[in-house]
């Protein structure tokens, strides 16, 4: 097994939710993976000193100074808005910092943006339109069924059953929803029938990296290839109970190198360091299509997304990663200079 013996961590995560840290059952699935990463730090003999964050940026800034960490594993935002604003407010202390740099993760967090850049580089993106007025529903170059998202919500927050629209009037009511209730953007998208799988890959360097694992994601009360992630599955717990499962995913040898390429290319592209997931649909003849990619996404042992070889060596390599780019940093200023 890896050691990080010797290293000592910064682990920095909302003040609430540290707390349950130390608790033996935290509840909500968040708490579930902070404790995950901890214990893998634990055991991988770091010294790990947990910060808590509430509202100053500049509390957290003081109490990272006054440890003087040998790297930051910064876990305050994920999936909100603002998580890129408090990533570059810890880059200015010029340590070591687990996961995608500010600048990534504000390109991430805005699907259209990510998706348009995907498109150009040539990987295989369902047709995407982006709606600012539900007047923009009536002439969409797309081919039902469409489905419609937030354009920067993340957990797939605004989506349910009645986002995947067949006829117009479904769709501007979903866009509206969207627009009005969510007061953000409306992504539509043409909705690939069929397969749907997560992908986790620890990355060392922009296109650099390795699969972490692969999941499927099954609908057992959904038509057959009409199935999809919504925001029930993954906040209720009974209602992601009833109507779907995840499992280690099924897949040729030839099909997850297929993966993990355009995974890698993704993180290329998107500039993502450290670790990444993306999600992907597979239609009836066996085609991949990149749906979302996502820099710092939920670290867990539970799905085994995270799970090659193990939960334990991938948190350690996102440690060396992350102390590794600094390193590489400061040898490129050094010879600049």
């Amino acid at each position: 097994m890896s050691s990080l013996r010797g290293i000592t961590v910064a682990f920095v995560a909302a003040r609430e939710r540290v707390r349950h840290l130390r608790k033996r059952r935290p509840r909500p699935k968040i708490e579930l993976c902070d404790r995950d990463i901890v214990e893998a730090l634990w055991r991988l003999k770091a010294k790990v000193e947990i910060i808590g964050y509430r509202e100053r940026v500049e509390d957290v800034i003081a109490a990272i100074r006054k440890i003087s960490p040998d790297v930051i594993f910064n876990q305050v935002l994920p999936t909100n808005e603002l998580e890129h604003c408090f990533a570059g407010a810890l880059e200015m202390l010029e340590l070591p910092i687990c996961g995608a740099r500010s600048s990534a993760l504000a390109l991430t967090g805005n699907k259209s943006l990510a998706l348009q850049l995907l498109t150009s580089a040539g990987l295989p993106v369902p047709a995407t339109v982006t709606v600012r007025a539900v007047e923009g529903v009536r002439d969409l170059p797309l081919r039902p069924p469409i489905i419609v998202k937030p354009s920067s919500s993340g957990s797939s927050m605004g989506i349910n059953m009645a986002s995947v629209a067949w006829r117009r009037t479904a769709l501007e009511r979903a866009v509206r929803k969207i627009l009005d209730k969510i007061d953000d953007v409306a992504l539509c998208q043409e909705f690939i029938a069929g397969r749907e799988f997560k992908v986790g890959v620890v990355v060392e360097s922009p296109g650099r990296g390795r699969l972490a694992g692969i999941v499927e994601w099954l609908f057992p009360t959904a038509p057959p290839g009409l199935g999809f992630k919504s925001e029930g599955v993954l906040m209720n717990r009974r209602w992601r109970n009833k109507h779907s499962r995840v499992i280690a995913a099924r897949l040729s040898r030839v099909q997850e190198t297929q993966l993990e390429s355009l995974a890698l290319k993704s993180t290329a592209v998107l500039g993502i360091d450290g670790y990444a997931s993306m999600d992907v649909r597979m239609d009836s003849v066996g085609r991949f299509w990149i749906v979302e990619v996502n820099g710092n996404p939920a670290l867990s042992r539970r799905p085994p997304v995270w799970a090659r070889p193990d939960f334990d060596e991938n948190i350690a390599c996102i440690v060396r990663a992350a102390m590794g780019s600094m390193t590489a940093a400061m040898k490129r200023r050094l010879r600049s200079a």
